[in-house]
């Protein structure tokens, strides 16, 4: 009987060695999955941490460049401006120069019509004058005014 009693005491040695076992091997288990976890979480918080240290990068590099295609837009915009007014003035100046020269044209055409007006006062004197010691003092065919000077709208004109 005391043989049974051993192989029972073994038997529940054994039991309690291959639950410890067993208990320890679900520890090992548990602590790799937890390990596993914070290594993935690690891993993927780095990951994170680049990709945002990436994005930071480009957009302070995008940043950069949108200030300065914005300050060669602002320099080339006050260049055309520039360029605009000083085109502006440059045609102010030539149309006052025209206008300049009209205001004299006009002047000097006014000078030749007073001229002509002149003239043409002096040529009916002449005229009545040889009508008059021609005899009658009655206007004859062919003495006179003729041609372009004898049209009515010349006479408007120079009236």
């Amino acid at each position: 009987h005391g043989r049974d009693e051993v192989e029972r005491l073994q038997r529940w040695q054994l039991r309690e060695a291959l639950a410890w076992q067993v208990e320890q091997m679900t520890l090992q288990q548990r602590i790799r999955g937890v390990v596993a976890e914070r290594v993935a979480e690690q891993r993927a918080a780095a990951v994170e941490k680049c990709i945002q240290d990436r994005l930071e990068g480009e957009l302070r590099r995008l940043t950069f460049l949108h200030a300065r295609a914005s300050s060669e837009l602002e320099e080339e915009l006050h260049a055309e401006d520039e360029r605009l007014r000083r085109d502006l003035a440059d045609h102010e100046a030539r149309v006052e120069k025209v206008r300049h020269q009209l205001r004299e044209a006009e002047a000097h055409e006014s000078v030749l019509l007073d001229g002509l007006r002149v003239e043409l006062q002096d040529a009916r004197l002449v005229s009545d004058e040889l009508l008059r010691r021609s005899g009658d003092g009655a206007p004859r065919r062919g003495v006179g005014i003729s041609g372009p000077a004898a049209s009515p709208d010349f006479a408007a004109l120079v009236a």
